[in-house]
């Protein structure tokens, strides 16, 4: 009886950590293909892959900008895909900067099966920025200026540029949006979500399973950590109007995380749902890069 109880609870805590680190991956809604077809420009772009630290392979669009300026990395968040930022990664490109737009591991095209929850990353995201410093123009010049890169995520994806940026000083603008301070924050949200309710005793149980999963690395990182180690590179932190229990709670986290970073550093809030809205949105993200992250 207790074996076949114990046999239950571990089969029970091994499907709470595979949903939690496998999302339903979406399909790409649009690609830069589509851009060209609606606004007949001649942007120039591609499907990429390269390299993770690990030995697993990512996959992105590269959206071609000025030979010689800057790139900024666009990262996705939780069960979206690259799509979800491709317009906001056009009117980058249009600006004149070089743009990736990786789906992230787990999602997507990504070729690695799991979400780490931020945990791997930002390691994927500096294996990103060296793939990035590899492209070279029709004269065999660099294409991108490696000394600077800005980096701009949702959710997990600004979780992993937040990070990352600690530990690369080539990234000299991170802006964040909907933010969390540690991957224990995603793995609530996301069985809330499941379960329509916030069971304490269920999160716990899941994170014992997590730490299991990771082998210990669940609970390494923070975005704490992280931004006392930034050196003299400028933090964007984004808040949204959208008054939910979820949103209050990210909208807390960034306040408590942008009091806690050092200078230079910005926090603002918007409104990005609508349409007109996301426009605006998108508008608003190029001038901040086109403010801090000169060509």
């Amino acid at each position: 009886m207790m074996v076949g109880f114990m046999v239950v609870l571990g089969a029970f805590e091994g499907w709470l950590v595979y949903r939690v680190t496998h999302p339903r991956r979406t399909s790409h809604e649009a690609t830069p293909s589509h851009y060209q077809l609606f606004t007949g420009g001649g942007m120039s772009w591609s499907e990429d892959q390269w390299d993770n630290t690990d030995g697993t392979q990512a996959q992105g669009w590269f959206l071609r900008g000025a030979t010689g300026s800057p790139a900024v990395v666009l990262n996705h968040g939780y069960g979206k895909n690259r799509a979800e930022l491709l317009n906001l990664g056009v009117k980058l490109c249009e600006a004149g900067y070089h743009v990736l737009l990786p789906d992230l591991r787990g999602h997507g095209a990504s070729g690695v099966s799991y979400s780490s929850l931020g945990i791997y990353e930002k390691d994927d995201l500096n294996a990103a920025i060296n793939f990035l410093k590899t492209k070279k123009s029709a004269q065999g010049q660099p294409l991108v200026d490696g000394n600077r890169v800005g980096v701009y995520g949702v959710s997990l994806g600004g979780y992993a540029g937040l990070t990352a940026a600690a530990e690369n000083p080539t990234i000299k603008v991170v802006i964040a949006d909907s933010v969390y301070a540690k991957p224990n924050w995603l793995t609530q949200a996301v069985l809330k979500e499941m379960f329509s309710a916030d069971p304490p005793l269920l999160g716990q149980f899941a994170e014992l399973g997590l730490r299991g999963y990771f082998w210990g690395h669940y609970d390494e990182g923070s975005a704490e950590g992280a931004l006392s180690r930034y050196r003299d590179q400028k933090l964007w932190l984004v808040t949204t109007q959208v008054n939910t229990s979820t949103t209050e709670d990210l909208n807390q986290m960034a306040l408590n995380l942008f009091q806690q970073a050092q200078f230079p550093k910005e926090i603002i809030k918007v409104e990005r749902l609508r349409s007109d809205a996301r426009d605006a949105y998108d508008d608003r993200i190029v001038g901040i890069f086109r403010k801090d992250l000169t060509r």
